[in-house]
């Protein structure tokens, strides 16, 4: 809960909410889904309030204590463009999915590996040409992150 606008700006109310929910129903498999939900005043085109979401449910499975191979299917929807803004006049409503490999090489340390891809109602995703959009867009992507 708070002020979104900048000082010199009237007051724009943000709220946000995350719901989580997971299920571990062996040492092998793990389930979760997560809703996300944002409002933000004087924020939709018309000065009202801006609403947008997002909703994931994700599958994990061990292949061995340190491996895991990861699923995910996601959706977000932001029509007002609050939090994600194309440059496009098409409102922000998209469908994802990603698989991905986790390795802990040693405790604390996790490096992630998985191939996302999207697909949106509407021409929002830059190509590699300026000024042309798809509906589509995929990648390849790695992080290593640590824990303390």
């Amino acid at each position: 809960v708070g002020d979104a606008a900048a000082d010199s700006l009237p007051w724009q109310l943000r709220l946000y909410h995350d719901f989580i929910a997971q299920y571990n129903p062996s040492s092998r498999w793990q389930f979760g889904g997560m809703l996300s939900v944002g409002t933000q005043g004087r924020s939709a085109p018309d000065g009202g309030t801006a609403t947008w979401y997002g909703a994931s449910i994700i599958a994990k499975y061990r292949v061995r204590p340190n491996v895991a191979l990861v699923a995910r299917v996601e959706r977000y929807a932001d029509p007002d463009q609050v939090i994600i803004q194309t440059g496009v006049p098409a409102a922000f409503r998209t469908n994802g999915g990603s698989i991905g490999l986790d390795v802990a090489p040693v405790p604390r340390i996790l490096w992630r590996t998985e191939l996302r891809g999207f697909h949106s109602d509407a021409a929002i995703w830059p190509l590699h040409q300026p000024g042309t959009f798809g509906t589509s867009n995929g990648f390849a992507v790695t992080s290593l992150a640590l824990t303390f």
